[in-house]
């Protein structure tokens, strides 16, 4: 199993993970909810952004940060880490609880079944933190989790 088909896995299960999370959209004149939008999944990165720099929010980015094989045996252990955004104008400051909403959504569901596509096991461990720097109306958070899944198995002889 390759890394992109761990990090294709990953972006279809967020999808589906938080198919049902919506993200209250502010009106720009008054600052009332005026409507709840679903999350973006992307792998990676961010697509350029063309006019808005808000428009990708909210969204998960599910990167590949770098792997391992660590002997003979024919399995690696992937690093990812997905970043979590979320755009929030209220003036309470308190976006940050929609970004800690969706890590935690995204560990529960690793925790409880550490398996993604009968392919890939998700280690125990994981590790989350949020921006400590202010960047209003933007909250950004992010979780690493460590992945095991088979890989090339050595040939015993070559013809």
């Amino acid at each position: 199993m390759t890394a992109f088909e761990l990090q294709d896995s990953l972006v279809e299960e967020i999808k589906l993970l938080l198919k049902d999370f919506r993200h209250p959209a502010r009106n720009k004149k008054n600052n009332d909810i005026e409507e709840f939008t679903k999350y973006n999944v992307f792998a990676q990165e961010l697509p350029l952004i063309v006019e808005d720099s808000k428009e990708h929010f909210p969204y998960v980015i599910v990167r590949i940060l770098e792997g391992r094989i660590p002997g003979e045996e024919p399995v690696q252990e992937v690093s990812t880490l997905l970043i979590v955004g979320a755009y929030d104008k209220s003036l309470n400051k308190q976006g940050h609880r929609i970004v800690l909403n969706v890590i935690n959504k995204i560990i529960e569901r690793f925790r409880k079944d550490p398996m993604l596509d009968h392919k890939f096991m998700a280690k125990p461990e994981m590790e989350w933190a949020i921006q400590d720097e202010d960047i209003y109306p933007q909250y950004i958070g992010a979780i690493q989790v460590k992945w095991i899944t088979r890989t090339f198995k050595k040939e015993d002889s070559y013809s």
